[in-house]
């Protein structure tokens, strides 16, 4: 659970131990920036049984690599067989069964992180940083004002950063050990001379890289979906024959295509009355998108077939290709580059840690 709070954080543009210790390079910039068309899952391509915003959860953990001794020793310090069994138990719960070459690699990047998390913890300590109740409970609030503003832009609802954790099977204690962990790492970091963008590199940044900013053509639509899952030729008829007059009560009758949504809609974004945000082309199945970039404002489509099921559409709102202001993008943009600043200058003190480091590589202690 650890590793995926820190996963989170991350994904939150804010630096934090999990993704950055393993000492791969980060994406860059432009990949990170939050996207404003939250991608409807239902109609996306991924899996017609997936209900929007909601993950598959088929697989289950694999049985293997499991540590029976010490997976390695850093600096005479051992790391034990629970701290590999922790980690591997989430990637494999995650990732169900796994090839053995997989497994290998899994193997190697478990324990390269777990070596570089102990090296961490030595420079801490012998750096003498310590991390106050205070400190903790600022980056905490800043967490979890991020995160709200990041699924609020993404999805278009307000996620509570404490509850999402709760959900993973996060301790309120747990968290705040990551973000302990977190506070701990930066402070070592600007020890080490760590430079964060001034905010003339960041406004440098937005007028050399214009491309990165520019929003695409995109609408803002609703739509009620009449769900058939399966070939069954007979469902699907009784679906079109659902969807046909729900679409005369939205047109010839004047219904609210909201409160009609509500009601019938055999989907995740039901409660919204069908509002799937805004979306640009090709974040849907192309029967959807189709219909969608062909309507205007208020236009309502005539019944469209997709693998999920019978739709009826509605076009709320249409947006131009646009460049967004720099006043738009510049906390976001502040919080890459210092993120990216933080990542480079880990994977630099790492190297530098590993070099004059005994560690010692137990692989025989795992099964």
């Amino acid at each position: 659970m650890r590793r995926n709070l820190v996963l989170l954080i991350a994904g939150l543009l804010i630096a934090s131990g999990g993704t950055l210790l393993a000492c791969s390079s980060g994406d860059p910039v432009p990949d990170e920036m939050p996207q404003e068309a939250p991608e409807y899952q239902s109609t996306a391509e991924d899996s017609p049984d997936q209900e929007a915003g909601l993950a598959s959860d088929e697989g289950t953990p694999s049985a293997g690599l499991q540590a029976v001794g010490p997976v390695a020793t850093v600096n005479g310090t051992e790391i034990p067989a629970d701290a590999f069994n922790e980690q591997a138990q989430q990637l494999q719960a995650a990732g169900g069964d796994l090839p053995p070459e997989l497994m290998a690699h899994l193997q190697e990047q478990i324990i390269e992180e777990l070596v570089n998390r102990q090296l961490l913890q030595d420079a801490i300590d012998e750096a003498d940083i310590e991390v106050t109740d205070e400190q903790i409970a600022e980056r905490l609030e800043e967490f979890r004002q991020e995160f709200a503003e990041t699924s609020r832009e993404q999805y278009g609802e307000e996620m509570d950063f404490d509850e999402f954790v709760a959900e993973m099977g996060m301790s309120p204690e747990e968290v705040e050990e990551v973000v302990a962990e977190t506070v701990a790492i930066e402070s070592l970091l600007e020890q080490q001379g760590m430079a964060y963008p001034t905010s003339e590199e960041v406004r440098a940044f937005y007028d050399e890289n214009p491309e990165y900013f520019t929003q695409p053509e995109s609408i803002e639509a609703r739509h009620i979906l009449i769900r058939v899952n399966g070939e069954d030729e007979q469902e699907w008829e009784a679906a079109q024959e659902e969807i046909e007059a729900l679409h005369r009560q939205v047109t010839e009758e004047d219904a609210d295509f909201a409160e009609v949504a509500r009601e019938h809609s055999d989907d995740g974004s039901a409660e919204q009355g069908g509002d799937l945000g805004r979306f640009a082309r090709g974040q849907m199945v192309p029967e959807f998108e189709e219909a969608a970039f062909a309507l205007e404002p208020s236009q309502i489509s005539e019944p469209v077939r997709t693998a999920y099921g019978w739709h009826v559409i509605q076009v709320t709102d249409r947006h131009d290709e646009e460049t967004m202001e720099f006043s738009e993008v510049e906390a976001d943009l502040e919080r890459e580059l210092r993120n990216q600043a933080m990542q480079e200058a880990l994977e630099d003190f790492i190297v530098e840690l590993r070099q004059s480091a005994d560690i010692q590589i137990h692989a025989e202690n795992i099964q």
